[in-house]
């Protein structure tokens, strides 16, 4: 009798160690995936809300999760009255976090359109964007 409750002792120890262990190891994984989605939400990810044409070299690009990001290019590829942008981004990428992420840019809407590398990618909620283009059209 003493054997069975020393048994029986023995494996609800060892099912509290192991039900210990899972959820120390979800704990874990949950913070890892807060920290992963906290730092993929600061990209902009595709399709493309809205641009917003800053100056002939600057464009600022957002996202339909609020996210934004500041684009400074290599030239003076911009009009103030742009009207189309197109961007290619990398191989199959699907947003944009950094300048190697974005093969070039150009506006469609000028006659002979410039084509542009970025040399800046300054990543900001679409609110901050929005303070640094206050007026310049609807996101």
């Amino acid at each position: 009798m003493r054997m069975k409750v020393s048994a029986i002792l023995t494996g609800l120890a060892v099912a509290g160690l192991a039900s210990a262990a899972l959820l120390a190891a979800s704990s874990q994984a949950r913070d890892w995936g807060d920290r992963s989605s906290k730092m993929a939400a600061q990209c902009v990810t595709t399709p493309i809300k809205g641009t917003r044409v800053i100056d002939k070299r600057t464009l600022i690009v957002s996202d339909w999760h609020g996210n934004a990001a500041v684009l400074t290019l290599s030239g003076p590829c911009l009009d103030s009255y742009t009207t189309g942008v197109k961007m290619k981004l990398v191989g199959i990428r699907d947003e944009i976090c950094a300048r190697d992420d974005i093969d070039y840019v150009t506006d469609t809407s000028m006659a002979s359109p410039g084509i542009c590398s970025v040399t800046h990618v300054e990543l900001m909620s679409r609110a901050d964007a929005e303070k640094r283009a206050p007026g310049r059209g609807v996101w």
